[in-house]
């Protein structure tokens, strides 16, 4: 199972066609078996490496380089705390004790894409020109290191860039979207008064609660596209917290759902908290908390095989929250957001 972190839909996908090295389909478990042998606490966020570098177009190799010649892969803290997960020594606060992360997958995705805004963007398209920013005195080793570790990996360091080939993404609209938020308590609805538990049709996905339970159901309708792929990432764009946000769990549904057309309560604009259907947690853990004003990635390119296979049915997917009792709420754009089509969510495909 690979776990990184964005609705049903009958609909025309994007398609986005893009031919840039060095890629390579297999790259992500190649990385895990590197970092794995040099018994590094990183082996196992191969899939987040990835998927942060396909996002910004920066060669997870080079993240890989980068926190081996800063920390010897986090085994060696020489710059920063091992509590801050900081294996990159990544002074986005101007110093290490100023700048943790909260995980490993953040700071993979922080830095990939801090190394695109700050570098690459910037003309600093070589490991050189990159040392001489990023480690500009005393780091005579910096540049042997990073290249011979990128090297190692199969990287290209004529082009640090990377670009995956027909990459496919799905983002429906309000027409075609199929998601919503619903709650354990108060209905939202004017028929009904205050109970029970309803929720809203509306521009947001809410995951949290305070004493009660919201959860976000999504659906993407894959019908005509790529069974068996490399890569499938659902994507939500984190517009607000509250509470500081809450990790929360992924779970399968496991039975056919549609306020628009069914339900018990006073109307069908949401999903009442009878009606909604049965699901099974898909990721074992926790996955991460969202972090605002940034794309939440999570990788589920092992329920997107299975639901194209044959495996299960395409019912879509839950997130609930992990933390509910004090006023912890993470907030995404949902497929009805019109402010910004481009922030609605989304699920990028690599055949």
């Amino acid at each position: 199972m690979r776990i990184v972190l964005s609705s049903i839909c009958a609909f025309s996908p994007m398609l986005f066609s893009v031919f840039a090295g060095p890629y390579d389909a297999d790259l992500a478990a190649k990385i895990d078996a590197y970092l794995a042998a040099k018994n590094s606490p990183l082996a196992g966020y191969g899939a987040a490496f990835v998927s942060s570098g396909v996002f910004y177009n920066v060669d997870p190799r080079l993240i890989v380089a980068i926190a081996g010649a800063e920390s010897s892969f986090a085994l060696d803290w020489a710059a920063c705390s091992p509590s801050g997960f900081n294996a990159w020594s990544w002074f986005y606060n101007g110093s290490c004790p100023a700048s943790p992360f909260t995980s490993y997958a953040e700071g993979v995705s922080k830095v990939t894409s801090g190394l695109r805004r700050i570098y690459l963007s910037k003309g600093y398209t070589t490991i050189p020109l990159i040392a001489s920013k990023y480690c500009a005195s005393g780091c005579e080793g910096w540049i042997p290191n990073v290249t011979r570790f990128y090297t190692d990996l199969g990287g290209d360091s004529n082009d640090l860039t990377y670009e995956t080939p027909s990459v496919i993404t799905l983002q429906p609209g309000p027409t075609d979207g199929k998601d919503i938020w619903t709650t354990s308590i108060f209905s939202y609805a004017m028929c009904s008064g205050s109970f029970p538990g309803g929720g809203l049709n509306d521009e947001t996905l809410r995951v949290g609660g305070w004493g009660d339970l919201y959860y976000s159901l999504l659906q993407f309708n894959l019908a005509g596209q790529p069974a068996n792929v490399h890569s499938a990432v659902l994507q939500l764009y984190c517009l607000n917290q509250s509470g500081g946000g809450t990790p929360m769990y992924l779970d399968r549904i496991t039975g056919f759902w549609d306020w628009r057309t069914q339900g018990t309560g006073c109307d069908r604009l949401r999903l009442w908290w009878t009606d909604r259907p049965a699901a099974t947690q898909w990721v074992p853990n926790q996955i991460t908390n969202a972090i605002v004003g940034q794309w939440y990635a999570v990788d589920i390119t092992d329920l997107y095989n299975a639901w194209q296979n044959g495996t299960y049915p395409n019912y879509g997917l839950q997130l609930r929250p992990a933390n509910s009792f004090n006023n912890n709420f993470n907030d995404f754009y949902s497929s009805d957001y019109v402010g910004d089509p481009s922030l609605r969510p989304k699920l990028v495909i690599t055949p």
